[in-house]
Formats: C-alpha cells, structure tokens, sequence
C-alpha cells in the first residue's frame, strides 16, 4: 500500500485502475475518479464513499473529508471502549444519541444547551484536555454574557451528567473534571394573588391563540409543569376517577386528581373539536403537540398589567401548590400533587402568607410569656382549619368567575 498519494499519479490513472495510500482508495471509471474513505480508526474499519471529481472532490478535498469522518469514529463507539482521544463535539453526540436509545430524561432541554452554548465553547476539544479551570471559564463567559447563575448552573449539571456517562460507560476517564454550582445569586419566587389570577384569566380568554386559555386554566388547576402541560391528551384524563395521568413527567410517569370544573372543560374541548383522542395542545410540529406557550403567556401579563415582574409560566405552579398547601392537606398529598420526588422540593415551591405568620408569632409570644397583660391567646391566635379552607375557597372561586366558554357558561371550582 502506497504512503502518500501524488495529483500526477491520479492524473495518469486508466479506467479501472485503483490507487490505496494515506487512509484513501481512488478509483477511476469511466464515469471519473472516485474517492473513498479506506482505513482503520481505533479498531473500526472506516469505509465510505467521500466524493467524485464530478462532485468537486479532488486529492486535497478527499483528506480534508477523510479527517472530519475520522474525528466522527468516536459517535460509534460501545461502552467499555476507552478512547482518550475523543472530542467534545463527537462525545457530545455521542452521549444524546445513547441518552434517546437508553431512555435518558430531559433529552431535548440537553440537546438544547450543548448545541447551542457548549459545543461552541468546548467545539473539537479533546475530553480528557479539559479541566476544571475550563469549566470555571465557561461559567465566567455565560455569566459576562448577562446569563443568569441558576441557567448557568443548569447547563453545568447536563455538562456533569454527560462526563458522568462517558466515565461510567468507559468511553473516558472524566473523574477529574470538577464541575461545581456557582452561588451568590438569590432567587425570589413570587406568586400570584387572587386578584391578579383573575386578571390573568380574564386576559388568556381574550388573546388570540385558541390554546393560551386552556393552558392558563390547568396551569392553574393542576400545578403541572409547562411542558407537562402540553403534553397533555384527551384520553389522559379519566372523568370516572376524576384524574389525570401525565405519562412523561420530570420525576416519572404520575396521577393526580382533578376537578370537576377541569373535566367539564376538557369534555366541551372534546365536543367542539369532535374528538375524543389525540393532544389538547395539538399542532402540525414534528412532536404533534405545541411545546412553548411562554410568548402567550406574557401577553397575558401585559394584558393584565403584571409584564417585567419577573413573572413565567412556571409562576403558576409556585402559586397552585401554594394554595392546595393552604387549603389544609398534608405535605405527603400535596406531593402527589405537585410531583416532586422529595418534600424537601416541594418546600421550595411554597411560599408564605404574612397575615398567617403574623398571627402565629404572636401565639407563640402569648403562650411563652403567659402575661396576664397581653390580650388573651384567644385573642391572638387563629383558627388555622378555618383559614386554609377559606383562602382555598376564595381561591377557587376567583378563578371559576372567570371560567368561560364559547357560551358564556359560568362553571365552580370543585377539587
């Protein structure tokens, strides 16, 4: 086999004749000369068509393509195989590709942050050349960009998951890759009030977009995440039961109970429609569903004069939880709720109410001084029972008197 491949020899080719060297196999017909990928790559045989003179392709183009299919050997590598030399780029792949046939969650929010902020930055790098200062210039470039730290730590977690792999699957050896969370950044959740619910809903009947009423009403009923939501069908819900099965959540495929008023929407959907399958949220998209609505849903806010508040979809969730806590249940059922996996996740989804706290300080003052000067306890203390059920009520009921379909029709909330 000839080492190196010269234009006069390709020049002086006859029909037929074949020309192996540098990893390349030319041929020449009468058609016109071809150029084949012809080698070893880490124990792969390599063998692909790269182009023909008709193509453009000549000597020069031919190594060029044959050490970009090279760099791609890496993709189809198996478990267990260590290759030091693997590039970010090709690892990269190569660990989403694995995630979709292993079942990998979150596949396409990974995807989203390698392809457009890690690739570019780490690009062809070598795996086992990158370090933890690396890391630590990454995070400086995202947060210098105006990126927030929880996005930025995000990205650091898919980044820590994919090393993980890789080590784990014996592609390489990643372990002394330290990825750690930046802090320093507190972040305030706020959630809605009654009134402001009401603003919300009154605003999503109104907008244009069939879907954005649906999609506020059952963020608000169920506490179900954005994407969740959207991939809602009709045959998920279960009017006997009276749940909803979300078979693609975070934490797990999941059941949760709904309301009536919830099911007595869905079934007119179904009846305007005429259809009793498929997506709530149905679209002409490669998925078959919708799988954004935060646009529609700051139209909402503007609409209802809450826009640059820092207000998202998410909001929804942080204020349903908040309430159905309020309304009396135990943590462990508002976990199957909400869906969290621990309550120590579900605690962070939970916000105060100060009227509620202020009360209860001062109980605790009355009964550890027990002064006969301070108004008496009962004075001073609440009937919590009492107050749940009526900050759930009034919840509810602001958000049926805006319940609305295309007849007008007036439903009540009934969880």
């Amino acid at each position: 086999m000839k080492k190196n491949i010269t234009k006069q020899e390709i020049q002086s080719m006859n029909n037929g004749d074949k020309i192996y060297g540098e990893g390349l196999e030319i041929r020449k017909s009468i058609s016109g000369i071809a150029f084949y990928a012809c080698c070893q790559v880490r124990g792969q045989r390599l063998r692909q068509r790269l182009g023909s003179d008709q193509d453009g392709m000549n000597l020069t183009k031919a190594r060029s393509a044959l050490r970009r299919e090279i760099n791609k050997v890496p993709q189809q590598l198996s478990s267990g195989r260590s290759n030091p030399n693997i590039r970010f780029d090709a690892a990269a792949d190569y660990y989403i590709s694995t995630l979709k046939i292993a079942g990998g969650k979150n596949i396409d929010q990974k995807s989203q942050q390698i392809r457009m902020h890690l690739k570019p930055f780490f690009n062809n790098r070598k795996i086992s050349s990158i370090t933890t200062l690396d890391i630590e210039k990454y995070q400086h470039n995202r947060r210098n960009s105006g990126m927030a730290i929880s996005t930025v730590n995000r990205e650091g977690a898919t980044l820590r998951h994919m090393l993980g792999k890789l080590d784990e699957w014996g592609i390489v050896n990643t372990k002394a890759i330290k990825i750690k969370n930046l802090s320093g950044e507190r972040r305030k959740t706020n959630i809605f009030s009654d009134d402001q619910i009401r603003r919300i809903l009154k605003a999503a009947e109104s907008d244009f977009d069939k879907y954005t009423y649906l999609f506020v009403v059952i963020g608000f009923m169920t506490s179900m995440r954005h994407t969740e939501i959207l991939k809602i069908k009709f045959e998920d819900f279960d009017h006997r039961s009276a749940s909803l099965t979300i078979p693609e959540a975070k934490a797990g495929q999941r059941t949760i109970p709904v309301g009536t008023t919830l099911l007595e929407i869905i079934r007119k959907e179904q009846e305007k429609r005429a259809v009793k399958s498929g997506y709530v949220f149905a679209s002409e998209s490669v998925t078959g569903h919708r799988t954004y609505m935060k646009k529609q849903f700051q139209r909402c806010l503007k609409a209802a004069g809450l826009d640059g508040l820092g207000y998202t979809p998410h909001t929804m969730r942080h204020t349903a939880i908040t309430l159905v806590i309020s309304s009396g249940v135990s943590i462990a059922d508002a976990q199957v709720i909400s869906g969290h996996r621990t309550t120590s996740m579900l605690l962070n989804y939970v916000h105060h109410n100060n009227q509620a706290v202020k009360s209860a300080v001062g109980a605790l003052a009355a009964v550890v001084m027990n002064n006969s000067d301070l108004p008496e306890a009962d004075d001073l203390t609440i009937n919590h029972d009492s107050q749940n059920a009526r900050l759930h009520t009034e919840y509810t009921q602001q958000i049926s008197e805006c319940i609305w379909d295309q007849k007008g029709t007036t439903y009540s909330m009934n969880f």
